[in-house]
């Protein structure tokens, strides 16, 4: 967390994959991100970093992360699937 926004590291995700990453932790980085209330800021995106970002529920317990013009689909624990949303 830092100051007035919650910085969530993403290390390693990569936005031209659209099939499932790995996120070591990345459900709970974003539980807690979500119950802070405070503004997202996403670190360690490859070659994109840092991203402003809005989280909603998903299904089935998921979030989504909605970001410059994709979504990324947090699944529990570690699953990370990204979706360009210009190209769907």
């Amino acid at each position: 967390m830092n100051g007035g926004y919650y910085m969530l590291d993403m290390t390693g995700l990569d936005l031209s994959k659209s099939t499932a990453q790995t996120i070591t932790g990345a459900h709970a980085a974003v539980s807690v991100a979500a119950a802070s209330g405070k503004p997202i800021v996403l670190c360690g995106v490859k070659d994109h970093s840092p991203i402003q970002a809005t989280v909603t529920p998903g299904s089935s317990g998921a979030f989504v992360l909605l970001f410059l013009t994709y979504s990324a689909t947090v699944a529990s624990p570690s699953s990370v699937t990204v979706t360009d949303l210009l190209s769907e």
